[in-house]
């Protein structure tokens, strides 16, 4: 291949990849619900549900145009010669590993398996594309640049409207609360405590604020420099799916320089949230003592695209006490009972609270370990995988944290048809707490929970 053929494969195959990324990030910008066209349309999230195409063209559409783009890119810049190019088949676990992360709230976001699955499409169609021959490419291309513009020129004419999909303050703590479908206020530049925001299917209040002091020697702050905390109520307000935060989607700025995050609490705010749970924590930064302006910005929706910025102001308590949630789930399963699922028949065998043998694992005051036993057997033809992190605890509504509780019989097994494990999940959980369920996720991102209640 001459130089000026190679720089000519070169070119086509950034503009395949840029193409790829406009689409995106036109889909992303025009059918997200935060932003006007849908809501222009009537058919945001908070309105009529969206049918199957509509549904997932916004759920999955950007996620596949951006996907896409990868391989493309990637030969733009080595140029494999054809036998080569299956290597490119490593671009299909790109998503699936940013899934994996969401998952764990390393990043920003929901999970969703669907999502990966969709990467590992678009890498195959991707891979097809790059098969083409020189003149289909540029026909190709042509005709996609044609339709881009065409339909940029569309949403920007439909994104007119107003900006009520906007994050929105719905109350104050004490004061009168909203309820995303009555009075509200427009999305403020900061939020202070006592705020009640709605933001990406979350109801967060700022509940708290104040200086951190650390009794751990070995954790304390540089000379000059105090710990800072902001503490945040979280629960998901929407039908269905889960929604997940993460004290790693807060960034913190002091004067308007960065400042450091600090782990220091258990109860740090993270957790993936079902429809109607919620949890609470804390975010920590490190500051100068002689700092006049403390903010923190919350990264939320796909790519941290969005952001809440709260305003530290010094020692202030709003008095919000989360209400529990009491009611039990309809049709959650009890001790003894069996069920179906997709891939598996699973046996609810028994739950009780427990004590740990080890001195070193022992709850918190005022808590308890608790654990159910399950027996899976796996039902499907292809081989799955069971273990805690399927698992989530709710207390009351509230989001509870898993431990092994020093226990060895831990639920954990690969299946293959056929095969059968037994084992616990284990709970840290108020004593006094009245409703405690578990929930397991079988597709692991998926949001659609089995529930199982425990009784003593």
């Amino acid at each position: 291949m001459t130089a000026p053929e190679s720089l000519n494969r070169r070119l086509l195959y950034a503009g395949l990849a840029g193409l790829a990324l406009a689409a995106g990030g036109l889909l992303y910008a025009g059918l997200d619900p935060q932003v006007r066209f849908l809501r222009h349309l009537g058919i945001t999230a908070e309105a009529t549900p969206l049918a199957g195409w509509q549904r997932l063209l916004r759920n999955y559409g950007p996620d596949f145009c951006w996907a896409f783009a990868l391989p493309p890119a990637l030969q733009a810049v080595l140029l494999l010669p054809r036998k080569q190019q299956g290597v490119l088949w490593l671009c299909a676990v790109s998503l699936p590993l940013f899934e994996l992360g969401q998952y764990a709230g390393l990043f920003p976001g929901t999970a969703d398996i669907w999502d990966a699955a969709t990467g590992i499409i678009s890498t195959f169609c991707a891979l097809c594309a790059l098969k083409m021959k020189e003149d289909s490419m540029k026909k190709f291309l042509q005709a996609a640049a044609i339709v881009l513009v065409i339909g940029a020129f569309f949403l920007a004419a439909l994104g007119s409207g107003s900006d009520s999909g906007d994050p929105t303050k719905v109350g104050e703590v004490g004061g009168s609360q909203g309820s995303g479908q009555g009075e509200t206020t427009a999305a403020k530049d900061f939020y202070e405590v006592g705020d009640i925001i709605e933001a990406d299917g979350l109801k967060l209040v700022y509940m708290a604020s104040g200086v951190y002091e650390s009794t751990n020697q070995f954790i304390q702050p540089a000379e000059g420099k105090q710990y800072i905390f902001l503490e945040f109520y979280a629960e998901n307000i929407g039908t269905s799916g889960s929604k997940s935060i993460s004290y790693l989607s807060f960034d913190g700025y002091a004067d308007g320089y960065a400042a450091d995050q600090k782990y220091i609490l258990d109860d740090t705010i993270s957790g993936t949230l079902t429809p109607g749970r919620w949890t609470r924590g804390y975010v920590i930064f490190e500051v100068p003592k002689t700092a006049e302006k403390i903010e923190a910005e919350y990264q939320y929706g796909l790519l941290s695209r969005n952001k809440l910025k709260f305003l530290y102001g010094g020692v202030k308590n709003s008095g919000f006490t989360p209400a529990a949630k009491t009611a039990p789930t309809e049709g959650a399963f009890k001790v003894g009972d069996i069920l179906e699922s997709k891939n598996y028949r699973i046996t609810y065998v028994s739950c009780a609270p427990f004590e740990s043998d080890n001195m070193f694992i022992k709850p918190a005051d005022g808590y308890e370990f608790i654990y159910i036993e399950l027996e899976f057997e796996n039902t499907d033809k292809s081989d799955h995988s069971v273990n805690s992190l399927y698992f989530h605890c709710y207390a009351d509504g509230k989001l509870c944290d898993s431990t092994t509780g020093g226990r060895d019989d831990n639920l954990s097994a690969t299946l293959s048809q056929g095969r059968k494990a037994k084992g616990t999940v284990c709970f840290e959980v108020p004593k006094n707490a009245q409703t405690i369920e578990i929930e397991f996720d079988e597709a692991l991102i998926s949001g659609k929970a089995i529930v199982f209640s425990f009784k003593k």
